[in-house]
């Protein structure tokens, strides 16, 4: 549910631009900065360069220069009458692109000049309210900029909504004031792939025929125009939950009483804001679960904010993450949003919503036929061959349905979706790559396969157990067998594969990065302290590298193992550490999210047995409650359906929830004392020279911070490294204690509970 395809925003509209880019400038909405040189405040400090970095990094596309004759001629950038250090230009900006010029009748007569004025923000207030119908036609065919008022010394800045209304291209606003502005601005932007250029309505391009007033629709909208092209919209908004808030800078032991403030921008009638209640000391995992309502009169220009604010008593409240997008690239459903610092950064903080739209209806897409029994019972047939609805949908071998499915889905993207599906995650024995590669879904456009970087990670894992059972109870040239104590272990088999996962995710976007650190996990292996081979690895985390530059001496008798053993595994490495066979995994992803949800809604609505299109979609239903909530968010079905939910039902939501974790833990750590030698492997006998792992082997490779198998899983925190995650727990007491509670320590119905049924009044 935290992947790109369940964000709130439409992935299309995110990462690309997607919009008409051929268009005339006066056309767009172009994100500005004012006084770009400035990093601080407008009277004092510094002109910086780093400041250009920055909002150029921030997708701002229109900069600002002041530029003045300095000694010799030299230019000099400078805010006038501050005390603003002054810097030279050649100081600001080191590569410039050298564009003749030539004159005016010649530039007039081969391009495209735009006259661009410049007003301030008080004058602007001044002709909005004289003469708005003006200005909005004045925008759309002249390109204007407007900038702060001249007493903003704070670099505080003007709301940029309003003039937006009027169709103003560039609203130039101070960068460096992180407040709730910018907030609307890194919104604003953040469609048409964050390019900086977004494409106004067509009421405000061709205003001479819309004839468009943002005034007129002051408390509620006027009639329109037969040129407005807007389909008023009511935006249905649930807050459910938010994960891992951060705390105030200010009050940095605080726990937070976050609240969520959901405000839309746009015309004066769609200016709206609705709050949650507060909770508590909560900023882990607040639950609110409020809906609030919105009717938007233009949803092309309206803009949807949401703040959560820290509660205070004494003092104004705190504000401590957001989130904001266009109305337009909202998806419907269960979403999550990365919120973004009060500072614009990222964060690790999620915000959990459920959105409707109201205004539009989907189609349904259903095959009728009738099933039969003509065999047995002729006349039955004729009667249900008439009335009967068979919810059948695909006639050829369940082998071939997955790639007929992800077919169709690809074929129907455009027209259901206005989406082409580009990119496909699958593993590397998958059969449906071939068929979209066969009937190509998109003319003229390229599906990309993407490797499932687990699936391909999990190769190394049976590359060596195949190396182990092949070798079995033959002598390497040790006198010794591949197993046992410090060897090929199954412990250091689990411990190669994860580090190898970890690999690929931390460097697949650098093919050559990739090779090198591959290899490493090898050499590092095969060094001793007379023999060392660390030139692939990373200072990061080798201990040896380390050492040199510290001058310091290494021991690799800790994480070394067996050179006949190494031997034996090198044509495992030199098969999955090729470049050509790791260039299948550069920009590699995984499939984890689908594989967990999937698992539930086969747990309801198994896979290898027939279920009717109407159990399949309960168990999906109920699968999504149970994926975000537990069981417990199943107690809402019930008071829906019954109107009441008893005390017995929430503590039997309650137990299965405990029993699930309780399960899913014991069985984790049945299989991780299973994998790591914790228990007796029965692998014909006694293969290895010890069936239980030596804690003295485990203790030696564990406290070794120079071997990268140890960096890796400390460090791991996707689904293949929870195998790991436990390692050393040598506590044989969790599985029969688990086992051991009864249903009534967790106050489930007991049929030796003597208490009365008490009616809630």
């Amino acid at each position: 549910m935290l992947s790109q395809d369940f964000e709130l925003m439409k992935p299309w509209c995110a990462l690309q631009p997607y919009q008409d880019m051929t268009r005339p400038l006066t056309n767009y909405f172009i994100s500005t900065s004012h006084n770009t040189y400035l990093f601080n405040s407008q009277v004092m400090g510094d002109s910086n360069r780093e400041a250009y970095n920055r909002v150029l990094r921030a997708g701002c596309r229109a900069v600002e220069l002041d530029c003045y004759d300095g000694e010799n001629g030299q230019p000099i950038v400078k805010h006038a009458y501050t005390l603003i250090v002054q810097k030279r230009l050649g100081d600001l900006f080191v590569y410039l692109q050298n564009v003749p010029f030539r004159e005016y009748e010649y530039a007039k007569a081969n391009y495209v000049c735009y006259h661009s004025p410049n007003v301030a923000e008080n004058h602007f207030g001044r002709a909005v309210r004289d003469e708005p119908a003006c200005v909005v036609q004045q925008t759309a065919k002249t390109l204007c900029r407007l900038y702060p008022s001249g007493i903003r010394q704070d670099s505080s800045n003007p709301d940029p909504i309003l003039p937006w209304n009027f169709g103003v291209q560039m609203v130039a606003l101070n960068f460096q004031k992180y407040d709730k502005i910018m907030a609307l601005c890194h919104g604003k932007f953040s469609d048409n792939g964050g390019c900086g250029y977004v494409l106004k309505p067509n009421y405000l391009i061709d205003a001479s025929r819309a004839k468009f007033n943002p005034f007129d629709h002051q408390t509620k909208p006027s009639d329109f125009s037969e040129n407005v092209f807007e389909q008023p919209q009511t935006l249905i908004i649930t807050i459910m939950s938010a994960q891992f808030l951060p705390r105030s800078s200010s009050k940095a032991n605080d726990v937070p009483d976050p609240y969520v403030e959901v405000s839309t921008h746009g015309i004066p009638c769609d200016q709206q804001a609705q709050r949650t209640c507060v909770v508590h000391n909560n900023g882990l995992n607040p639950i609110w679960k409020e809906t609030f309502r919105f009717h938007i009169d233009f949803p092309q220009i309206c803009l949807v904010l949401f703040t959560v604010y820290d509660h205070d008593v004494l003092s104004k409240n705190d504000r401590l993450a957001y989130f904001c997008l266009p109305m337009k690239t909202m998806q419907t459903g269960f979403r999550h949003m990365r919120l973004r610092s009060k500072d614009n950064g990222l964060t690790d903080s999620t915000l959990f919503v459920h959105v409707e739209i109201e205004g539009y209806e989907e189609e349904d897409d259903c095959a009728t036929r009738a099933l039969s029994i003509k065999k047995f019972d002729p006349a039955k047939y004729d009667s249900i061959i008439k009335s009967h609805q068979c919810e059948k949908n695909y006639d050829k071998s369940s082998g071939t349905m997955e790639s007929a499915a992800i077919l169709k889905m690809f074929k129907r993207s455009v027209s259901k979706y206005g989406v082409y599906y580009t990119k496909y995650v699958g593993d590397g024995d998958s059969k449906t790559f071939p068929v979209l590669s066969k009937i190509v879904p998109y003319p003229g456009k390229v599906i990309e396969k993407i490797e499932d970087l687990n699936h391909f990670s999990k190769r190394m894992k049976r590359g060596l157990e195949t190396i182990k059972r092949e070798h079995g109870r033959k002598k390497l040239s040790d006198g010794k067998t591949i197993g046992g104590k410090n060897r090929l272990s199954g412990r250091n088999i689990i411990r190669l594969q994860m580090t190898f996962a970890s690999t690929i995710r931390k460097c697949k976007h650098d093919l050559n990065l990739l090779f090198e650190r591959s290899w490493a996990i090898f050499w590092h292996k095969y060094s001793t302290n007379n023999d060392p081979h660390h030139d692939y690895c990373s200072i990061d985390w080798c201990g040896y590298l380390k050492s040199v530059r510290d001058g310091t001496s290494y021991d690799h008798t800790s994480h070394a193992m067996p050179r006949p053993v190494l031997d034996a595994i090198k044509p495992v490495f030199e098969s999955l550490c090729s470049r050509e066979s790791l260039a299948r995994v550069v920009n590699a992803s995984s499939q984890n999210a689908n594989e967990s949800f999937h698992s539930l809604v086969w747990l309801m609505s198994p896979k290898h047995k027939a279920s009717s299109g109407t159990t399949f979609e309960i168990a999906c239903c109920l699968t999504i409650i149970i994926f975000n909530e537990g069981y417990f968010g199943i107690g809402d079905v019930f008071n829906a359906m019954c109107c009441y939910q008893g005390h017995y039902t929430d503590q039997a939501m309650i137990h299965f929830d405990i029993s699930r974790l309780h399960t899913e833990s014991k069985e984790n750590n049945r299989q991780k004392r299973k994998e790591t030698g914790h228990v007796l492997l029965k692998n014909n006998g006694k293969e290895e020279n010890s069936g239980i792992i030596d804690d003295n082997d485990q203790t030696n490779d564990d406290d070794d911070d120079g071997d990268p198998t140890d960096k890796a899983t400390s460090e791991d925190h996707d689904e293949t490294s929870d195998s790991d995650e436990q390692i050393t727990d040598n506590d044989h007491r969790t599985s029969s204690d688990d086992e051991s509670l009864d249903d009534d320590d967790y106050g489930y119905y007991n049929s030796k509970d003597k208490r009365r049924w008490v009616e809630e009044e």
